[in-house]
């Protein structure tokens, strides 16, 4: 392995150490899949950010049939004494006695929250273990160089006490959902039973962590920081805790708890969720979305793929007009909660919230998730689902764009014409032309040849990730081009 002397790690960079410190080679699907789970990412993400490392002599690829698997070049130790380093020389001008002796000045601080931990009115063993995670923490910052890693339990009771709001979210084989944990007192409550964790100690506990065991029970813990989010699951257990576990590898054999909590973490969680303000109609749910910071909407629990947040005032009250309306369901819809297409509220009285979009023969049907089953709330017209993406999808497209591997062209009823693009370059001209042009400008008339023009967003197999819809006449006349010399290409091989 080769040791460099300096090395300054991003943020993004340090994400995609941890994974291959904590196991190595790795595939660029096992980190895709690892840091999908962790941070978020989308494949391309990953792609673009191992090659700018490798570039950067930070790690090594080796082919391996058709895969290419990825090798740490640097040691966690070396990453950690430049960060540090890096952080003297930053802040305290390279003086370790300064920096010394901010820390004993902020000690005070540190000290008053442990005795309000101390004094407020909860059980004593919990008052105690928060304030010794303090102390920890504490102990952390002054000799370690630096915050904990949030993949580790320092960095887990870290994320805990400086949750904003705690948000957990049903295993797979639910389709419950829970509002979030937010007023000061359940939030303070909920730290409560989330720091009687204990560290994980793998030498005392025989259970076995697979990834097939794990994945359809666990609920995902999110906390909602500062200026960012953390997330963890929640596994409980046969034999009793419920295990902490920093993500779930579907590539490898699981993952290896950070810390076990008591069997009855969950159902308290679970009842201090029941006493927040709950959206029961869909006057509720509209006036939710009026209200929120932000709407994201996914393809489907299934897919890796997210599209932009719809966040501006007015692509808010354009989605309210997608949703209002309709009329009044039947009790009881059946959908795949996995493949269906949903939203989720972020911010304001409804955050957390989530609501799904299943087209079924001749309508849409919304939906909302909540604990004891989801609950349909109003027939919307047929396509509501696909106009809601696109309405996101337009927030961001070259963002959207990144996640195809390839397009496909369809060039409307009149002609037909169904065209694929899969050479990369063309591929880039397609990203380049969307993040230039308004797709849907509304220059093309319903008499013009290409009208009822969509393109496909296809994934890495050849799978359908979305479509949007065409209303540009030159977007269509220059996919018409780019489709043309794909199918030159296709002729001449």
């Amino acid at each position: 392995m080769v040791v460099r002397k300096e090395v300054c790690l991003t943020q993004s960079e340090w994400y995609v150490m941890d994974c291959l410190w904590a196991y190595a080679p790795q595939t660029v699907m096992q980190l895709a899949t690892d840091l999908s789970q962790r941070a978020g990412w989308a494949k391309s993400t990953t792609i673009t950010t191992l090659e700018q490392m490798e570039a950067k002599g930070l790690v090594r690829s080796t082919p391996v049939g058709r895969d290419t698997q990825y090798h740490p070049c640097v040691r966690r130790e070396e990453a950690a004494k430049s960060e540090v380093c890096s952080f003297l020389d930053r802040i305290y001008r390279g003086s370790v006695r300064l920096m010394v002796s901010a820390m004993a000045d902020g000690r005070q601080a540190i000290q008053q929250r442990v005795a309000r931990l101390a004094k407020r009115d909860r059980p004593q063993k919990a008052a105690l273990a928060a304030a010794a995670v303090l102390l920890t923490l504490a102990a952390v910052l002054a000799f370690g160089g630096g915050p904990p890693s949030p993949y580790s339990y320092a960095g887990y009771a870290a994320a805990v006490e400086d949750a904003r709001s705690i948000h957990l979210t049903a295993p797979p084989v639910s389709s419950a959902g829970y509002p979030p944990i937010e007023e000061e007192g359940a939030l303070e409550e909920a730290r409560s039973f989330l720091l009687k964790a204990v560290e994980y100690d793998d030498s005392r506990d025989a259970t076995a962590f697979g990834f097939s065991d794990m994945a359809p029970y666990s609920y995902q813990l999110a906390l909602s920081m500062r200026e960012d989010w953390m997330y963890f699951y929640l596994y409980p257990s046969s034999n009793g805790p419920v295990y902490v576990l920093p993500y779930l590898d579907g590539a490898a054999s699981g993952a290896v708890p950070v810390a076990a909590l008591p069997s009855s973490t969950i159902p308290q969680l679970l009842r201090l969720s029941a006493q927040s303000p709950s959206i029961q109609t869909q006057d509720d749910l509209l006036s939710a979305i009026r209200q929120a910071d932000a709407v994201q909407c996914c393809k489907g629990r299934a897919y890796s793929s997210t599209a932009p947040l719809i966040s501006s005032p007015e692509a808010r009250a354009q989605l309210v007009t997608f949703l209002s309306g309709g009329g009044h369901p039947t009790d009881s819809v059946n959908f795949d909660p996995d493949t269906v297409p949903f939203l989720r509220i972020s911010g304001g009285p409804g955050d957390g919230a989530v609501f799904y979009l299943a087209e079924q023969e001749r309508n849409c049907c919304l939906i909302l998730a909540q604990e004891n089953g989801p609950l349909p709330l109003a027939l919307l017209p047929s396509g509501t689902a696909q106009w809601v993406q696109e309405l996101s999808w337009l927030q961001d497209l070259s963002t959207v764009a990144a996640q195809a591997h390839s397009f496909a062209a369809y060039f409307g009823s009149l002609t037909g014409r169904y065209a694929s693009i899969r050479d990369a370059d063309l591929v880039e001209e397609v990203r380049q032309l969307l993040s230039s042009s308004n797709p849907q400008d509304g220059t093309l008339d319903p008499v013009e040849l290409y009208y009822d023009s969509c393109l496909i967003f296809c994934g890495e197999g050849g799978g359908e990730l979305g479509r949007l819809s065409l209303s540009s006449r030159e977007m269509c006349h220059a996919l018409v081009q780019i489709s043309d010399r794909q199918e030159d290409r296709d002729r001449a091989a």
